[in-house]
């Protein structure tokens, strides 16, 4: 059938002309006809929204609603149920409904309703400022509030919420105005009302009428609350990732940045009031820097899990006269700290450091007159310039110089090991003693798992081509941890402090700074 049909056919049947109409499922929606009296549904419904809709179209008192089902089908039987038992639960939960949230008669009266509300707004009443001749009504005051809300920080996107609920007798409304947390004026409630609208209207009335008595709101009804835009605002556009080109950046202190051979370097003591490892003693740590440091505060350093050490840093004024044969010196040693204890190597002369380690003799350097250049151990610097690292060479017997020096695995930065006393028990061909910290290296999983293997971090096949001394002795040792940022908290990972283990080493290179 044509459009035009359809109509035709609608038309006639209204008219009474046609008495039986048939039709598809558009029957459930698009036909309203009320003096309708008898609806038959061929097709079962798929959802309790098509039974309810179709149900609908027998909207007479008397109207009889028949639903067709095939003889002995028992899966139409039970689709018929459901139906009527969703629609039912469907209907148990709209009853139970707030009042706010049903549509009522008075909410669908038709343009008599609509133009009774137009009126009775214009009677309400109208709030009017003297100074600036400003007025504000019912509904202009809905507006005005939508703008002193925006006007809030963080106010993009928050708009006012009523709560609209019946009075006690239930013919009239009355609506809670709730504004958001940064408002300085949280909640308010209107007068009671014949509509919803109006409601909602008489609560944004009261509101703005009670800040503009408060000065949140001026004569000429707008907001008295500026947004406060962030610092820094246009630096911070100015620097994005398609602009960093055009700008100049600041990649380390403009201290760090000079270079070249010093004549003169300023001294800082850092002294810890304590021990990081326990039952280990140490020295106080210079740094030495060409131009003389601010002034710092202690420095909590966490070694432990509730363990805490103090680090106070002692700035000196005079400055020490270096030469060059000096600054060789105190380079080495810091290469040799960088090296060894954080397995980090630099390409560069010790000229253009920014700054030098150097280790503190054993003079009280709490004393800010002393003579800074008697505070270096130039001795130690000048023993460990000659010896440098080593590596211990097969037949080694000399067993006492090695106790008590710190070595670590070449292949395997994580390992780092201080020696304590030769274990006159074991063998390097005997197995890894219990409780000893498993390697990283793979290939020890892959052999026997003596003390020679558990030595090195050789891959599997490089294992098979080396032979160790057999003869040479075997070490007490304690794996250091790996831990490095002593700043923070440590991790649960992070919470083991040295581990002992037994060791050889002739894998191993013993550091200069054991010297």
């Amino acid at each position: 059938m044509s459009i035009k049909e359809q109509f035709n056919t609608m038309h006639r049947f209204r008219r009474g002309e046609i008495n039986c109409l048939f039709a598809t499922q558009v029957a459930e929606e698009g036909i309203d006809i009320p003096d309708c009296d008898l609806i038959v549904r061929f097709d079962l419904y798929d959802s309790p929204i098509q039974y309810i809709q179709s149900k609908g179209r027998a909207r007479r008192a008397n109207s009889t609603y028949i639903s067709m089902l095939e003889e002995n089908n028992m899966q139409h039987f039970r689709r018929l149920k459901e139906a009527t038992l969703n629609a039912s639960a469907l209907r148990r939960f709209v009853s139970v409904l707030s009042q706010d949230r049903k549509v009522t008669d008075q909410d669908l009266d038709t343009d008599q309703r609509a133009q009774d509300m137009e009126l009775e707004s214009k009677s309400q009443r109208i709030f009017k400022i003297p100074e600036t001749e400003a007025q504000m009504t019912y509904y202009s005051s809905q507006q005005v509030l939508a703008k002193f809300v925006s006007s809030l920080p963080d106010g993009d996107g928050l708009h006012p919420e009523y709560i609209v609920t019946p009075t006690y007798k239930g013919s009239n409304y009355i609506a809670t105005l709730i504004l958001p947390d940064s408002s300085p004026v949280k909640t308010l409630r209107g007068t009671p009302q014949r509509s919803k609208t109006l409601a909602r209207a008489s609560a944004a009335f009261e509101a703005c009428i009670d800040m503009f008595y408060r000065g949140y709101i001026d004569g000429h009804l707008q907001s008295t609350l500026k947004k406060r835009l962030p610092a820094m605002r246009n630096a911070r556009l100015g620097l994005s990732s398609s602009k960093r080109s055009e700008y100049t950046m600041r990649l380390k202190p403009d201290v760090w940045s000079q270079t070249g051979a010093p004549a003169e370097l300023y001294v800082a003591v850092f002294t810890m009031d304590g021990s990081a490892l326990p039952g280990k003693t140490g020295r106080s740590l210079l740094v030495l820097t060409r131009s003389k440091l601010p002034a710092l505060a202690p420095i909590t350093l966490h070694v432990g899990t509730t363990e805490r050490r103090t680090v106070k840093p002692v700035q000196y004024d005079q400055s020490t006269a270096v030469g060059a044969s000096e600054v060789a010196l105190i380079a080495g040693f810091t290469f040799t700290i960088f090296k060894d204890v954080f397995s980090k190597e630099f390409d560069c002369k010790g000229e253009n450091l920014p700054y030098y380690f150097a280790p503190c003799s054993n003079r009280d350097a709490s004393d800010v007159k002393v003579d800074t250049r008697r505070l270096i151990d130039w001795a130690l610097l000048e023993s460990m310039a000659q010896v440098n690292e080593t590596m211990p060479t097969p037949g080694w017997q000399i067993t006492d110089e090695l106790a008590h020096k710190f070595v670590y695995d070449p292949l395997d930065g994580s390992r780092k090991f201080i020696t304590g006393a030769v274990n006159e028990h074991l063998r390097p061909s005997d197995r890894v003693p219990a409780g000893a910290p498993p390697p990283k290296s793979r290939g020890f999983f892959r052999v026997a798992g003596t003390i020679a293997d558990y030595s090195n971090s050789l891959s599997f096949n490089a294992r098979r081509r080396v032979t160790w001394d057999p003869e040479q002795p075997v070490y007490h040792a304690e794996l250091l941890p790996i831990r490095r940022n002593l700043l923070c908290q440590p991790e649960d990972d992070e919470t083991a402090g040295c581990k002992s283990c037994s060791i050889i080493l002739e894998p191993m290179v013993v550091s200069a700074a054991s010297h």
